[in-house]
């Protein structure tokens, strides 16, 4: 609780109450955290080798190097990272994971040596730490980019506190006075990775720094009996605080009331077949049905989480009576698996060969993630890429009759068309 890190920034602003809750770390990771780890180290490696004293050489030399010390799975989205974009490649100074402070009241900046983000104890509560993922220099312009996986709702790049909290920080130590702030976005899978960059000048990093002083502001103001200042929305999926958070409760709530009030809690509002909107549920615009999904999945992790907690309450207490003659506790539970093969004779003996051929299934089954999984490990052998490789075999089991296509329509984030110029 207390001062958010530059990566709690956004948040803070968004979620004044977040300031003064708990921070409760769940510990799990996820494929596209562990997809994000792997690239960071790929682009530290990269990192540490071109700037060994006395370095020569190519950089398609150091790339092959350091995907040779990557894990198999990762080398091929790896590989498409194209390097002349990342700042630690360019002329100049560069950094990567660099940890930083900067004291919004002495307005004082400070590169960190540290490892594994444990930044010394903090001496006032205007001070901000963060590890920024990448930083370079052009000329007099700091250049901060940040790793993001997955497909989830984030600000633009000029509009991040967090990134302009890099920017603002690495500014001042490094002399310059404008920036380069953005994202590359990775997925895990062969989607070659975006680079989503914006143009930040001076006057903006002043503004960007006034707006990070009255974030802490308003922390040190915000009364946590106050449910006004708990603001559920996007920054909810990643809040440390989730599990305790008095909008979060109020939204599951209303989700256990039924299918209206569940939109209630998770939107704010949207019109729905057979409901009075202007009695029960405002209107909400179109544009803002992604951040719909973005909550229900928010609220689904919180679901998730808050049985986990409360199954270990339960072993934390044991064995506890119900009114209705039940009881919760810790139980064996087994599941029984029909061994077909050996189960065969016996069927015979009891009910005839013909009635137990009919009772049991031969199935062929082949599944799309098995054929994924030989390309991937013909890939790894072969250095080539996976998805052209999956295309192709695809390709020959469709002129071989072996796939059955069916369509239908879902609601997906997905990839908007390129504009033609």
């Amino acid at each position: 609780m207390g001062t958010p890190s530059g990566s709690g920034l956004d948040r803070a602003e968004l979620c004044p109450g977040s300031m003064v809750l708990p921070h409760l770390d769940s510990g799990e990771g996820d494929a596209s955290s562990d997809h994000g780890r792997a690239i960071h180290r790929f682009l530290d490696i990269v990192a540490k080798l071109i700037n060994q004293p006395g370095f020569v050489g190519s950089m398609d030399d150091v790339k092959k190097n350091a995907l040779a010390l990557l894990e198999v799975k990762y080398r091929t989205i790896a590989a498409a990272i194209d390097l002349s974009m990342v700042p630690h490649t360019q002329a100049g100074v560069w950094r990567s994971e660099q940890a930083m402070v900067f004291d919004f009241f002495l307005r004082r900046a400070e590169f960190l040596e540290v490892t594994e983000r444990r930044y010394p104890p903090r001496v006032s509560r205007w001070q901000v730490f963060g590890t920024a993922d990448l930083i370079g220099v052009d000329g007099d312009t700091v250049v901060v980019i940040d790793l993001k996986t997955g497909w989830g709702w984030r600000r633009a790049p000029s509009d991040s506190l967090q990134l302009l909290f890099y920017a603002i920080t690495a500014a001042k130590v490094l002399g310059c006075s404008r920036a380069r702030v953005g994202y590359m976005v990775l997925h895990d899978d062969d989607t070659v990775p975006r680079f989503i960059i914006e143009e930040v000048d001076e006057w903006a990093l002043a503004a960007a720094e006034e707006r990070i002083a009255r974030v802490l502001e308003a922390g040190d103001q915000v009364n946590g009996d106050d449910p006004g200042v708990y603001r559920a929305g996007s920054g909810c999926r990643y809040c440390p605080s989730i599990r305790v958070c008095p909008a979060q409760v109020g939204r599951l709530s209303q989700l256990l009331q039924g299918p209206k009030h569940a939109l209630l809690a998770l939107t704010g509002g949207l019109q729905v077949p057979g409901v009075d909107a202007k009695k029960e549920l405002p209107m909400v615009r179109a544009e803002d049905l992604p951040r719909l999904l973005d909550a229900i999945e928010a609220g689904r992790v919180t679901l998730k989480q808050m049985v986990e907690d409360v199954k270990n309450a339960v072993r934390a207490v044991g064995t506890i009576p119900m009114p209705n003659g039940m009881q919760l506790g810790d139980i064996r539970v087994t599941r029984d698996t029909l061994i077909a093969e050996k189960a065969g004779p016996v069927l015979d003996a009891e009910f005839g060969a013909d009635a137990a051929d009919r009772a049991i299934e031969t199935k062929f089954v082949l599944t799309k993630s098995a054929v994924e999984e030989l390309v991937a490990a013909r890939c790894a052998h072969t250095g080539e890429k996976k998805a052209p490789t999956m295309r192709a075999v695809l390709e020959k089991l469709e002129e071989a009759g072996a796939v059955s296509t069916s369509e239908f329509y879902d609601v997906r984030v997905h990839k908007a068309p390129k504009v033609k110029k």
